[in-house]
């Protein structure tokens, strides 16, 4: 398949809201990053520098589409990045970083452009919660020591 006919088959499908088809492609090609679904939602990879990449996880994929009223807009600049996949595993590069998602835990892996370790995650949690009569939710993320 030609790239310009991936290119459009992609855009079919996240106009169509097939998100969750779009989700489990690992594309180099989508714009914005690498959208993964894994098992308790969807993670998001953006590259905004060589040494910056911001992520994302939501438990649906329509939480990336949505404005926030009090967050200012992204300036991610276009960042060149590779995308590959493994067994149990998608890696992004940039220049500077490698950046590893476990594809059946959804935890991340940072490390520089030699593959010595940056920063791991060790776990992540959103749970229901209901604040001041408003449905929102509770979020807790840890680190692993890397030393």
């Amino acid at each position: 398949m030609s790239r310009g006919a991936m290119l459009l088959a992609a855009a079919a499908l996240v106009v169509c809201g097939w998100a969750p088809l779009w989700a489990e492609a690992v594309s180099p090609v989508h714009e914005e990053g690498v959208l993964l679904a894994i098992a308790d939602g969807y993670l998001k990879l953006e590259p905004c520098a060589p040494n910056v990449v911001r992520v994302a996880f939501a438990r649906y994929p329509e939480y990336f589409r949505r404005r926030s009223l009090s967050v200012e807009a992204r300036r991610c600049e276009p960042v060149a990045f590779e995308t590959s996949r493994g067994p149990g595993e998608t890696v992004v590069t940039t220049g500077a970083l490698r950046i590893r998602v476990d594809t059946t835990t959804g935890q991340v892996s940072f490390a520089d452009a030699s593959g010595r370790p940056i920063l791991a995650e060790a776990g992540r949690s959103i749970s229901p919660a209901l604040v001041q009569g408003e449905q929102t939710y509770h979020v807790q993320q840890t680190w692993a020591d890397q030393e």
